[in-house]
């Protein structure tokens, strides 16, 4: 950029800013101020977390630096120089680098540089640059997938940012939120349950300052799988493991009631060793069996044939006829 003479009360504008976001604007100048005279440059119209950065400004001898709004450099215009009002000011410096300040107020801003000497010129370097409010999205990109468990999502951002929300988009719409308001630290960590989600690379992460929706990035579109495959080795194990869920409770049930049947078994088998019988002997009074003496039938047989005579009431022998002496 051409140096610019600057004529006593008037301020040549030598760039305006449109408000561009995302974009960090820096530009170098050397200055050249008559005695007694000031002269400056247009920042343009900044925002809410915006930063001024004065990386360096070096003169050639003592000036004053200001910081004004645009209500401020109009008052100092409409004066003619006379009425001075400002955000910060650098009073009787040769010298500045390493400065920032952060703009809290969206409106137009100016850096103002006053050669308040009446008798000597200053030549000066100015080194300014506009760090914008911004937030890119380094993580997730589009080769990156997704599983179930835990997933790290990562920005970097300028400006000052103190918090930001995160969302989650499928094919270009809102699904849901996955922080509604985490520290501005670059990195969030997000748990995705098994199932949570359909398969698919449709996926996209928004994140945004959380006082400020005007400044937000979208990530690529990247994949989630977060349904879970069931090998069938799984499968078995899995099945294996319901019916041994089904089984140990009836082993334990029969298991109890085997010992307490065998435990009352051998209590009852206890009892049963341990009872003594009591028992006594009654007399049995014997009394002496009287023998009987057995009358054997007379047995009469015929003399004259030997034959065995029954019917004893006749006088002769049934089988001979010879008669009864």
């Amino acid at each position: 950029m051409k140096n610019k003479k600057i004529v006593f009360g008037i301020v040549i504008l030598l760039f305006v800013i449109t408000g561009i976001y995302n974009i960090s604007y820096a530009f170098t100048d050397e200055l050249y101020l008559s005695s007694s005279s000031y002269g400056g440059y247009n920042l343009g119209y900044l925002s809410d977390g915006d930063i001024i950065k004065i990386n360096e400004i070096d003169s050639s001898g003592t000036i004053n630096v200001y910081i004004m709004n645009d209500e401020q450099y109009s008052i100092l215009v409409s004066s003619g120089g006379l009425t001075w009002t400002y955000l910060m000011r650098w009073k009787d410096v040769t010298y500045l680098s390493g400065l920032t300040f952060d703009i809290t107020t969206n409106n137009d801003y100016y850096i103002i540089l006053y050669n308040k000497n009446v008798l000597f010129s200053r030549t000066i370097q100015v080194d300014v640059s506009i760090e914008y409010k911004s937030i890119t999205i380094i993580s997730p990109i589009n080769t990156d997938t997704f599983l179930s468990g835990y997933n790290y999502i990562a920005w970097i951002s300028t400006g000052n940012i103190d918090y930001v929300k995160i969302d989650l988009y499928r094919n270009g719409v809102y699904l849901e939120t996955l922080s509604l308001q985490t520290i501005n630290n670059g990195g969030y960590s997000w748990y995705i349950y098994d199932d949570e989600y359909i398969d698919g690379s449709n996926y996209q992460i928004r994140i945004l300052d959380y006082n400020d929706n005007s400044i937000y990035d979208y990530s690529e579109y990247f994949t989630i799988e977060s349904e879970v495959v069931i090998m069938p080795s799984q499968t078995m194990t899995n099945m294996m493991l319901s019916i041994m869920s089904l089984l140990i409770p009836i082993i334990i049930i029969v298991l109890v009631i085997t010992i307490a049947g065998v435990l009352i078994y051998r209590r009852r088998k206890r009892i049963r060793e341990d009872f003594i019988p009591i028992t006594r002997e009654i007399p049995v009074k014997e009394e002496p069996v009287k023998s009987q003496e057995r009358e054997l039938p007379r047995i009469t047989y015929c003399s004259s044939c030997g034959a065995e005579i029954l019917d004893k009431t006749g006088d002769f022998c049934s089988k001979c006829g010879a008669p009864f002496k």
